[in-house]
């Protein structure tokens, strides 16, 4: 019994120890809250002068932080702004082919139709306006069965050729019409076959070839063709942080590269992750291209 009250005596003591201390606290060292609280009834002439000194430079001081802190607040705001900026800037291809990507389906078809935008990058010259040989456009095109989950993925690719020579006069003079001018020319290069960067084959189906865009002065040859692609194509160059690249082969002429850029792919994929779970491989792919592209700026 005489254990228990020793101890409540020292915790009392401890308390009082502690209470004197605060009220005895200096009111330099007291903040601007503290100070507020002081109960000034109990204090003599002296103490309420020297509270009233400390409360004055108090006040000054919790101001001055405030008006910091709203300082802060603001440039955070600016600063969180400007990143919003630059990642819509980064992500901005991205973003288009995200939202120009079309999911189709109606009543008449089994198959679940996703289409990407025609997009190509000239190269940033006005000479190559009047290139005999355009950069290529092209558009990466899914059918998907979603019994099955079977991926049907294709690549179409669109080529062009212009003939400086060319005019409605030349085509009356040889009697003959644009397309046999074309074949007469070698315009059009019958692709057949498509490599991708490391060698893999695929095949190559013939869309269109086409003279109808001929005027009297200028006169565009277009041929249209459908790389047969694979769902993994997408999903290894997706993985490996690289553009989609194969180069078409024909029986004529050069053959042609085409390069289907990250930002392009990452948006596709982004798309065809709405899709359902069975593309849950592309959500998580087309999440850590996005971060890739703010991170890296690629």
């Amino acid at each position: 019994m005489k254990q228990i009250v020793f101890i409540l005596l020292f915790v009392g003591l401890s308390f009082t120890a502690q209470a004197q201390d605060a009220a005895i606290k200096p009111f330099s060292e007291m903040s601007y809250e503290e100070l507020m609280n002081v109960d000034q009834a109990s204090l003599d002439k002296k103490a309420k002068k020297a509270l009233k000194k400390a409360l004055s430079k108090a006040k000054k001081a919790e101001k001055a932080r405030q008006r910091a802190e709203k300082k802060r607040l603001k440039a955070e705001a600016q600063a969180e702004k400007k990143r919003q900026r630059v990642a819509a800037k980064k992500l901005k291809k991205t973003t288009k082919v995200y939202s120009s990507t079309v999911i189709g389906k109606d009543e008449f078809s089994a198959f679940i139709e996703v289409v990407g935008p025609q997009n190509f990058v000239r190269k940033g010259q006005a000479s190559d306006l009047f290139d005999m040989q355009p950069v290529p456009k092209y558009s990466l095109i899914s059918l998907i069965d979603p019994q099955s989950g079977t991926h049907e993925l294709k690549a179409y690719i669109h080529t062009s050729v212009n003939d400086p020579e060319f005019n409605s006069g030349r085509l009356m003079f040889l009697g003959i019409s644009a397309e046999e001018y074309a074949r007469r020319k070698g315009f059009w290069k019958d692709f057949q076959t498509a490599s991708l960067s490391g060698g893999v084959q695929r095949n190559v189906l013939r869309i269109r070839q086409s003279a109808e865009s001929c005027t009297d002065i200028a006169c565009y040859f277009d041929e249209d063709v459908a790389v047969e692609l694979n769902a993994i194509d997408l999903k290894n160059a997706l993985r490996a942080k690289s553009e989609l690249a194969f180069k078409l082969s024909g029986k004529r002429g050069s053959p042609v590269i085409v390069r289907i850029p990250y930002s392009y792919l990452v948006g596709y994929a982004w798309k065809l992750s709405e899709l359902n779970s069975s593309m849950a491989e592309f959500s998580e792919l087309s999440r850590e291209g996005r971060a890739y592209i703010l991170n890296d700026g690629k």
